[in-house]
């Protein structure tokens, strides 16, 4: 692979808050206002703030871009209308190309730009819209998709390594092991999610429990439980007990501690558990209450009209429609085969 301009020269640290990637500014700001604003879900008063705090002389130009990065995703979240995408990233991709905002903010916006894709679903054009310029250009795999944002991630990474991408990084390459053909190409894919799984989970140790009213609480132990999954699935190590207890776990503190932005991760944690169930114990009967569970969820969650699990099962379908037979298909077609309720969430979608 060819040397590669990096994105993040100068990179200090920053802490990921928020789904989408969201980062703490070192004081009391207006910026802390809106992120309160995000997990109590009043998404229009954190906008409202973010407009208000661009409209002021007396707020450094690195907190307005802040205000920006923390909002950018709540139109869509609002509307489920990927035009709202596209607009966030190109709204980013000024603030990351913006050389008078400091190296922290500009690596913010990059590391939302990264997330986008997986956060609409694996959308066709919000991945076109990442990539179709420099620099974000050069880490493009035209045949790829998920390695293209793996390569973007991991170059992120380096500059910072924390656990929350370490683990993202970890569930891409379970994700596209999943859509490997060859056992070759598979068996490094697994090597290397599992590799970022022990890094991320070290780092996690180092790094403490973190704020667990944040996106990135939530998003760290999600990506944990489905790579542990994974290698469960794929017969790595001692994994088969484990998923289960991250997942039960997950579950747990979403449905009893979660807020109100965070609840909106239980209807695809509770999809993926289910796949996970019916794949590698086999019991149908659980993994049956758990795919009717999800659908059941995605009606209480803050936004249904941006779910992310929606998202994700119509890129399967879509995927099937074009005769894709990846597992990730042929565990979609058994999750509908064994849940109508399920199966009448696919065909409405």
């Amino acid at each position: 692979m060819t040397t590669r301009t990096s994105l993040l020269a100068g990179i200090v640290v920053v802490v990921v808050l928020i789904g989408g990637a969201a980062y703490w500014w070192h004081s009391q700001s207006a910026v802390e206002r809106i992120l309160e604003s995000r997990s109590e879900g009043d998404y229009e008063e954190a906008i409202f703030e973010a407009e208000r705090i661009q409209s002021s002389v007396f707020i450094p130009a690195d907190e307005k871009a802040l205000a920006t990065i923390n909002t950018t995703a709540l139109r869509y979240e609002l509307s489920g209308n990927v035009e709202d995408a596209l607009e966030s990233i190109r709204e980013l991709k000024g603030i990351a190309g913006d050389a008078s905002l400091s190296a922290y903010v500009r690596a913010a916006a990059q590391n939302t730009i990264a997330l986008w894709y997986q956060n609409t679903g694996n959308d066709k054009a919000v991945f076109e819209e990442i990539f179709k310029d420099m620099p974000y250009s050069q880490y493009l795999v035209p045949t790829n998709r998920s390695e293209s944002i793996r390569n973007l991630q991991v170059e992120i990474y380096k500059s910072y390594p924390n656990a929350r991408d370490g683990m993202t990084i970890a569930g891409n390459f379970m994700k596209t092991a999943y859509s490997s053909g060859r056992s070759s190409t598979r068996t490094r894919l697994l090597d290397s999610a599992q590799t970022y799984l022990v890094e991320a989970q070290a780092l996690l140790a180092e790094e403490g429990e973190g704020d667990k009213a944040s996106q990135s609480y939530v998003a760290t132990r999600y990506w944990e439980a489905y790579t542990i999954g994974g290698l469960a699935n794929f017969g790595r190590g001692d994994y088969r007990s484990q998923y289960q207890q991250k997942y039960e776990d997950l579950l747990s503190f979403l449905k009893n501690e979660g807020g109100f932005d965070q609840k909106r991760w239980i209807p695809i944690t509770l999809w993926r558990y289910g796949v996970f169930t019916m794949i590698v114990h086999n019991d149908n009967e659980k993994a049956r209450a758990l795919f009717t569970e999800a659908v059941q969820a995605i009606g209480t969650t803050p936004t249904p009209q941006s779910s992310n699990l929606v998202a994700l099962l119509k890129s399967f379908k879509e995927e099937k429609e074009n005769g894709n037979t990846s597992r990730g298909v042929r565990h979609f077609d058994r999750a509908a085969a064994l849940s109508p309720e399920f199966k009448a969430l696919v065909d409405g979608i």
